[in-house]
């Protein structure tokens, strides 16, 4: 091939040396507090915001692209009987709660100043934007690799474990479209179906889910006995037992996710790693600078749930949440594990609620209502991590180098990606949409529309009410028992039509957008290497018309006269689903400034 030829001729001519191994001198990195002084909303959306005006060192710089965020997560569920008297959980309780696929999901929006400027405003579902970005961008091998750290799985949550329930009954795992069944009927993990079966893909699990749950330590053995395998445990024991090999306060040195049983209560503490340059890109391309004199505020997904129990064991069933304080994305889901075995079901045999909760460093003091009095989730222990903490590089470089960085980027011109949201809800099933997104928009690089199952979608066919409830009640991404936002549904839009500056973007004015269609648009804007033609992401076909039906438009071709002009922006499509849904829509589009390496200042 002409192209390899040409990579392996230009690694050739490359000039070597071993000066040139690394400009730096030396790495190493800090951290520093939020100003919230570990103090958190937590009963809803938690404001959480750092001053890192501070970081500044005359002798170093940072490199903006390293700085990342961890946030000390616990998680806490109880249950209850009809008498709200708790319950003792079962065994195999650590199954119960799980983050969704990817930390990023718990930030709802995010603002980066520089200098009292704003570089990226606030605006809603970050994570569903910068989640398309995951997905059109990583690779297979980034995926098995990075997935941990991230807070993902290495695989994506199964599009053939998903089903779709508007009416509460027994044995089924929650209403709307769920997606939280991690094991299958034979307590084996399958993404896709495996063996014929009378309805297909009855009885396949989450794989995706399943590996969030196992990256969970459970130390809640008390004790461990002779047949035990004498891992993990809550504390060192004593006598004729073997001991463990690690203890909670031995993951809790460092900071790995554990589960233990506080009382009647189950308890999952972790730490989520949020790198700033996948939440918003001015902190990729603003680099090494002397001084990183930023402001951040980050509003985090936190919040409450009660979800009613029918039945038990063998016979589940998850029913519709009476309440619910996740005010945008709930980022966990209430896991779906039914067994004959009492002890092998998540769910105690005499539970008819549960109450459980996302909170940031502690659990705050609750009073939820429930079915013969309160819940109060507090009491677990807070997290070892008391605040949550950003952590900086300090690199010194080379003096010759340093210098001749300064003086060279004075003034260097950066060029970055923001984002303009807008939500469309009730679009029914058939019906055919038509709006002006942006009365006008500069530098355009792509519109992205992710549809969701309305809230407004009837629970039966002909829209009578079902248990005294007409409708769903909640948007999908609110849901415990959904992957999404981390995926949406099978929800086609046909005749989709964008419209920019009055000129239609695609070949023709309506088009029939499919799978093809989406990886001919990605690839415009997010294939990492064009020259190779390389197509990014990691969604298949399969994937992306069963469970992640993300719709793309690359706004990015034009001459430079019409990226500089104000222009508007129109989409219209149908709804060629036999549900009613809401529409994310996405407009991405290019800011510049102008940064000074020294001073840290930038212009806009």
């Amino acid at each position: 091939m002409a192209q390899t030829d040409n990579f392996a001729f230009a690694k050739s001519e490359e000039v070597q040396g071993v000066s040139r191994y690394s400009p730096y001198q030396k790495k190493v990195w800090n951290n520093l507090n939020d100003i919230n002084s570990g103090v958190y909303t937590n009963t809803t959306q938690s404001l959480v915001q750092f001053d890192l005006s501070s970081i500044y060192n005359s002798g170093s710089f940072t490199d903006s692209a390293d700085l990342f965020i961890t946030l000390p997560i616990i998680m806490v569920a109880e249950g209850y009987t009809d008498l709200a008297a708790a319950v003792a959980p079962t065994t195999s309780a650590n199954t119960l709660l799980s983050l969704k696929n990817g930390y990023h999901h718990l930030v709802h929006q995010i603002e980066i100043q520089a200098g009292g400027k704003i570089v990226a405003d606030s605006q809603p579902f970050t994570n569903v934007a910068r989640n398309f970005k995951i997905l059109s961008q990583m690779t297979a091998n980034e995926l098995r690799n990075l997935a941990p750290s991230l807070g993902m799985s290495d695989v994506i949550d199964s599009s053939d474990a998903a089903a779709f329930f508007t009416v509460a009954a027994g044995s089924q795992a929650g209403i709307g479209l769920v997606n939280n069944t991690p094991y299958n009927a034979t307590g084996v993990s399958v993404g896709s179906q495996s063996l014929p079966v009378a309805v297909q893909n009855d009885g396949v699990a989450n794989a995706g889910l399943a590996k969030r749950i196992a990256r969970v330590t459970s130390t809640a053995a008390t004790a461990a006995a002779a047949t035990s395998k004498n891992i993990y445990g809550a504390a060192q024991t004593t006598g004729a037992n073997p001991p463990f090999i690690a203890t909670a306060q031995t993951l809790i040195n460092e900071f790995r996710p554990f589960y233990q049983v506080s009382g009647t209560k189950m308890v999952t503490y972790d730490v989520a790693i949020l790198p700033l340059r996948y939440l918003t890109d001015v902190m990729d391309k603003l680099g090494l600078v002397r001084k990183l004199d930023l402001q951040i505020r980050m509003y985090v997904n936190t919040g409450s749930l009660v979800v009613p129990v029918t039945n038990s064991g063998a016979t589940l069933g998850l029913g519709f949440p009476t309440t619910n304080t996740f005010t945008n994305t709930c980022p966990m889901t209430i896991n779906y594990v039914p067994s004959a075995t009492a002890a092998a079901c998540n769910v105690a045999a005499t539970m008819t609620q549960l109450a459980c909760g996302l909170y940031l460093a502690r659990v705050p003091t609750t009073s939820l209502a429930i079915t013969g009095g309160t819940a109060n989730l507090s009491g677990p222990s807070s997290h070892p991590m008391p605040s949550c903490r950003a952590y900086y590089s300090q690199i010194k470089l080379d003096p010759s180098v340093a210098q001749k960085y300064i003086t060279e980027n004075s003034a260097k011109e950066i060029v970055f990606e923001n984002f303009i949201f807008n939500q469309y809800n009730g679009i029914g099933a058939g019906s055919s949409f038509s709006q002006l997104v942006q009365s006008g928009i500069k530098n355009p690089l792509g519109i992205l529309i992710v549809p969701f199952i309305s809230s407004g979608q009837n629970r039966l066919s002909n829209g009578a009410a079902s248990g005294g409830q007409t409708t769903l009640g909640f948007s999908q991404y609110q849901s415990p028992y959904d992957t999404a936002p981390a995926s949406n549904a099978p929800l086609s839009l046909t005749n989709l039509s964008v419209s920019l500056g009055g000129t239609s973007v695609l070949d023709s004015s309506s088009l029939y957008y499919t799978f093809e269609s989406w990886l001919e648009q990605v690839s415009i804007a997010e294939t990492i290497v064009p020259e190779m033609g390389l197509a990014q992401g990691i969604l298949s076909q399969k994937d992306w018309e069963s469970l992640y039906r993300l719709y793309y438009v690359s706004l990015a071709r034009g001459t430079e006269a019409d990226k500089a002009t104000m222009r508007n922006l129109s989409i219209s499509f149908t709804n060629n689903s036999a549900v009613a849904i809401d529409i994310l829509v996405f407009t991405f589009y290019l800011n510049r400034g102008v940064v000074n390496v020294e001073t840290g200042m930038i212009s806009m």
